[in-house]
């Protein structure tokens, strides 16, 4: 070069530039590790059907974030059950009436804030649930009471018990783990329970176990891949040098990553893609592993320009030679990796997200800081060895003698070779169709894991713990079944579970678990002669449950969210079964959108007559949405003292606020408490009444979910119908609680696989053809990289391992880093057919100019993620171990399958660029081949490569004299 090269002229404004900058790649980094947490019922959209109802069920059921405390000999008779309750949550001081204290106290003393106690709301227990029921019912003996909460708060001895601590808002977020270690601390340090004898389970200890284990894998994990990359880099450099820089720059590439999450969540600080999640953070070891890769292919072009042009020059020559592949090698894994986002999984859909912008803001640092950095540090070393070699004082590396050699058997014997890769790929897709997926909470936990232990314990001693809900909901506005009979159906409900899904659930509860014997009694017939039967007793009992119903608030609620709403859904306007799915199949879920839909019998299936009950039940809503004051039953002198104020409507009144009507001239306090009374029977008048129960399966089991919700529902929906036939009206069931949504993150899980993978196939073809400028050739050089993804989800189908969310991750992953050395072979094989040489020396020329950086990557990549199959966190340990095997298999493709494809018939699709071809060799003679190239010297001319002067060492490139 006779003029100075770009690096050697601004290599100190980049890396002034980069010390600027890494500040913030430091705190950015900070801040996206401590957003780390994890929450299962977050992993899917709120716009699923299944997020929606959970949703809807912790509106109207919100003690369902509970922690479930129990140690080894808690019995109903522990003194320190009721320490340790009265620890977390201090009574309330006595205020009111003697029943509200004991009404408050059955369900658990509310805490009484401030402090860290004020993470726990209430208490409950096995023994003072006990005790209030004998107290509340003594006509109930107490083997009753135990065998009512059998399978739940009572373990099946009748003395094992635990703590139930519900949490407050306070404990969410990053305060939830916070709170868990509360529970445990003054478990220990105050009621004396030796830690090691506690147990804990419920939602929150499974994310917070989530948070523990993702972060126990960054942080010792990493390290330990760091190591592992830093060690591996050095054998096959034998350049402390290189190595350092090679690692510094992989290193920045993983951070920078993570600085775009804390960026997202700086500027959306309410979406959840501004957070790390204990899947997200196996991307910034992903990237780095990357970043490795492009470095070491960057020092790969480097070095090959010290042997064209020397040491002047070299560094910006190298850049030149590796922007095309390196940019398309990056964008081919970012498009793998962007194929995730379409994943309603959120954890995936992030994963994907920033590791793709990972790998390409990675172009940055190996394009202008890693080249600014060895103009200003050379490679001397290699240079001396270059020119050692050329008098024939070096010898070459391992892996290239190795490559030369395989490489030529693979050559000569190209059809045999690739018909055997074929081979292997057809039974390894009959494997792939017999895949199964799971994502069940204990399933990503390995099994020696601390919360295995505990679940296993809690589940023996007390009964399964994942949470299954039936909510009834009742028409109030239709239906009329009494407070009584309705309290039946849900016992009935519950009983139907107990015992006929007995081997999955081990105990279910509803209103009527905490209520008095509500079986329907038996009159005499004097007490018939003077009219009081059955009637008259439900009548009673039915009275007397209604002014307990306070007291059964964990299991009934009334919704009239209906009634609050200008947009309400199809739930909401009583649009449901078939005639719900006919406008679910147009996206006709909202008032809004049925109006702008127009005329509904275009609409399949919808005929005038079912189009003109959907309008009745627009009107049915408007009508009770929009009431006439006068309708709610308020005094004649109340609605005209409302009017004369300008509050004529309903929604006016709610507005206004209860406190400020009590100002209203005409309305004082007793006016103003004769109006919430109003709109409280209104609403609940028009509202749906929902009765839980809640039913736990077992998490250490091999149920399948979805499968246990079709059963459940073919159990609990025959009952319901029974009450239709019998003229039941507004009477249905909702089916909630983490197993549904765990089964549709399963199925979701199941899609994205294919979806995420077919993607991302689509989209790197289409660049493939566009770079090969060949429709055939394009899809030919798709086959080998389809090669490790096919056999190992085929061994995986053949084996029946499960696959989870961090294998769903490494398909799509392994096939955009597959084509990232299928484009650097390609660029070496396109680059001697260009000199030439025809397709086997061209195919021998890429072996020599590339194998060694696609092994060397691979190592490094491949066994630096291998240390994840040491992590206790399941995706990260089977991303960790797919990750090794998908890489060594995408070498075989790109190495083995690929050069037999390129120098086989198929390979005609593959035309140089420009200059014509030597003719092919006899057909008879491959076994002459290295014979047949020393002869020739390859006959490449010197000067015909615009990329490199030819190495008199390479065999495929010697020039002939």
């Amino acid at each position: 070069m006779t003029q100075s090269s770009f690096f050697a002229r601004h290599r100190f404004t980049i890396v002034l530039v980069m010390m600027f900058v890494m500040p913030f790649i430091g705190v950015g980094t900070l801040r996206a590790l401590k957003s780390n947490i994890n929450n299962v019922r977050d992993w899917l959209p709120e716009g699923f059907k299944e997020t929606a109802q959970h949703s809807w069920f912790q509106a109207h059921f919100p003690h369902e974030q509970f922690v479930l405390v129990s140690w080894e000999g808690c019995t109903l008779y522990d003194q320190r059950l009721e320490l340790l309750a009265r620890k977390l949550v201090p009574p309330v001081p006595e205020s009111g009436s003697d029943e509200a204290s004991e009404a408050d106290q059955a369900v658990g003393f509310q805490g009484a804030g401030g402090g860290k106690p004020s993470f726990f709301k209430s208490v409950l227990t096995g023994a003072r649930l006990v005790d209030e029921l004998q107290r509340r019912y003594p006509d109930l003996s107490q083997q009753e009471i135990l065998e009512r909460l059998r399978g739940s708060l009572i373990g099946d001895d009748g003395l094992s018990t635990c703590l139930v601590v519900t949490l407050t808002q306070a404990a969410q977020g990053k305060n939830l783990r916070k709170a868990v270690e509360e529970i445990r601390r003054i478990a220990t340090e105050e009621c004396a329970i030796p830690d090691e004898e506690i147990r804990m389970g419920g939602p929150p200890v499974d994310n917070v176990a989530i948070d523990v284990e993702g972060e126990r894998t960054l942080y010792r994990l990493a390290l330990l891949s760091a190591v592992v990359g830093f060690s591996i880099s050095w054998l096959c450099f034998r350049s402390t040098r290189l190595t350092a820089i090679v690692f510094w720059v992989s290193l920045l590439s993983a951070g920078t990553a993570l600085t775009f999450v804390a960026a997202a969540g700086i500027l959306f600080p309410h979406s959840s893609y501004g957070t790390c999640d204990a899947v997200l953070l196996s991307m910034p070891t992903l990237v780095y592993v990357l970043a490795i890769s492009g470095s070491i292919h960057i020092i790969n072009y480097y070095h090959d320009a010290i042997r064209e042009v020397g040491l002047r020059g070299a560094v910006e020559l190298g850049v030149r030679h590796a922007l095309r592949p390196c940019s398309l090698a990056a964008l081919t894994t970012a498009l793998g990796l962007g194929s995730l986002v379409i994943s309603n999984v959120i954890p995936i859909s992030k994963f994907g997200l920033y590791s793709a912008i990972g790998v390409m803001s990675t172009l940055l640092l190996i394009f202008l800081y890693l080249p600014a950095l060895l103009d200003y540090f050379p490679s001397r070393a290699f240079a001396q060895r270059c020119a050692d070699r050329q008098h024939g004082a070096a010898k070459d590396h391992l892996i290239i003698r190795w490559w030369r050699w395989a490489g030529g058997l693979i050559v000569r014997h190209n059809t045999l070779v690739a018909t055997g890769c074929l081979a292997v790929m057809v039974f390894f897709v009959i494997g792939v169709s017999k895949i199964h997926v799971s994502v069940k909470l204990m399933k990503l936990f390995s099994p020696d894991a601390e919360i295995i232990a505990h679940y296993r314990w809690l589940e023996e001693q007390l009964g399964p713990l994942v949470p299954m809900e039936v909510v009834l909901r009742f028409d109030n506005e239709t239906n009329r079944l009494s407070f009584v009979e309705r309290m039946r159906l849900a016992q009935h409900v519950e009983r139907t579970i107990e015992t006929e899904l007995a081997e999955h659930v081990g105990g279910a509860l509803s209103a009527a678990t905490f209520a008095p014997d509500i079986t329907p009694r038996r009159t005499g017939a004097v007490l018939r002669a003077f009219g009081l039967g059955p009637r008259t007793s439900d009548s009673v009992l039915n009275k007397r449950l209604e002014q307990h119903r306070q007291e059964f608030r964990e299991y009934l609620a009334v919704d009239t969210s209906r009634l609050e709403t200008d947009d309400p859904r199809l739930d909401q306007l009583r649009i449901r079964g078939k005639l719900a799915e006919l406008l679910e199949a147009y996206d006709l879920t909202t008032l809004k959108a049925i109006r702008s839909f127009g005329d509904l019998t275009v609409i399949k299936g919808m005929t005038p007559e079912l189009a003109a009950e959907v309008i009745a039940k627009i009107d049915a809503w408007q009508r009770a949405r929009y009431p006439a004051l006068s309708e709610l039953g308020l005094p004649e002198q109340i609605v005209q003292a409302l009017e004369a104020r300008g509050l004529d409507s309903l929604d006016a009144v709610r507005r206004y606020g209860p406190e400020a009507i009590a100002f209203v001239e005409g309305i004082g306090q007793e006016g103003a408490q004769q109006i919430a009374s109003a709109l409280q029977r209104w609403e609940r008048a028009l509202g749906d009444e929902l009765w839980r129960i809640s039913a736990r399966v077992r998490a250490l089991s091999d149920l399948d979910y979805g499968l246990f919700v079709d059963v459940l529902k073919a159990k609990v929906e025959p009952l319901l119908e029974a009450y239709r036939q019998r003229g039941v009206q507004g009477l249905d069931a909702v089916y909630t609680g983490l197993v549904p949504l765990v089964y549709k993150t399963q199925h979701e899980l199941f899609r994205g696989l294919f979806e995420s993978l077919i993607l991302a196939f689509g989209l790197i073809a289409v660049l493939m053809v566009f770079v090969l400028r060949s429709l055939w050739a394009g899809l030919l050089a798709m086959v080998p990289n389809l090669f490790p993804v096919v056999v190992i989800f085929g061994i995986m189908g053949w084996m029946g391992i499960l696959v989870d969310i961090g294998s769903m991750m490494t398909a799509s992953v392994a096939l955009g880093v597959a084509v990232d050395d299928t484009i650097h072979y390609l660029t070496w094989y396109r680059s001697g057919l260009d000199q030439g040489l025809n397709r086997r020396r061209a195919a021998l020329f890429a072996y020599e100019r590339c194998a060694t950086a696609m092994t060397q990557t691979t190592l490094i990549g491949g066994l630096g993620l291998a240390v994840f199959a040491f992590s206790t966190f399941t995706p990260t340990q089977r991303f960790g171990v797919l990750m090794l095997t998908l890489l060594a298999a995408a070498v075989v493709g790109d190495l083995v399958f690929l050069p037999a494809v390129l120098t086989g018939p198929l390979g005609r699709f593959f035309r140089p660029r420009g200059a014509k071809r030597k003719p092919e060799p006899p057909r008879g003679g491959p076994e002459h081949e290295p014979a047949a190239a020393e002869a020739s010297g390859a006959e490449v001319k010197a000067g015909t490569c615009p990329h490199m002067r030819p190495d008199p060492s390479h065999p495929a490139s010697k020039v002939a004299p």
